[in-house]
């Protein structure tokens, strides 16, 4: 059995994984200041799992996970770069809002996210589907995707869809 781990900005996400089935979702909220939580949660992985596959967007994580695990030969790291962004200001966490204009900090930077965002997203996916004159599904993922096109019914939200991912890559060049 193996594991595929998605390290995001906010949450550890985990999932198993056999053959071309996903099952035991889970998802965990940590701290960039206190790793020695993760390297508990990993420790228990490393006696379950013939394989585990991990991509992440945190720097320091990694560091501190190949550091860590250096001697496992069953960890596996999927490399991809980290965006950097506004979204992570200590004052601001990201919600919902319908205001166009903010009267405070927060405000204004929520409605840059919410509404300016939002707009720039679908301008572009509109000139991607002129451009090849085509309908096709578009699929969003990822921690604040949600917060943006939750009640959007032309857009898919997959939440697992960096899981997925990450079991096909293991799948396709680790057997």
């Amino acid at each position: 059995m193996n594991l595929a781990i998605d390290i995001g900005n906010t949450s550890i996400k985990k999932a198993t994984f056999l053959d071309n089935s996903m099952s035991s979702i889970h998802k965990i909220k940590y701290s960039k200041s206190k790793l020695n939580e993760i390297k508990a949660v990993f420790s228990k992985d490393l006696i379950k799992f013939n394989n585990i596959s991990i991509c992440s967007v945190v720097p320091e994580v990694n560091i501190y996970l190949k550091k860590t695990f250096a001697n496992n030969k069953n960890f596996y790291f999927i490399q991809k770069k980290p965006l950097k962004s506004f979204v992570h200001h200590k004052k601001i966490k990201l919600e919902n809002s319908n205001k166009f204009f903010g009267k405070n900090t927060k405000d204004a930077l929520l409605s840059g996210f919410n509404t300016g965002y939002k707009t720039m997203i679908e301008g572009y996916i509109k000139l991607i589907k002129d451009k090849f004159n085509s309908n096709f599904k578009v699929i969003f993922t990822g921690g604040y995707a949600s917060n943006v096109f939750n009640n959007n019914n032309q857009y898919l939200y997959k939440e697992d869809l960096t899981l997925l991912g990450i079991s096909l890559y293991h799948q396709m060049f680790k057997q």
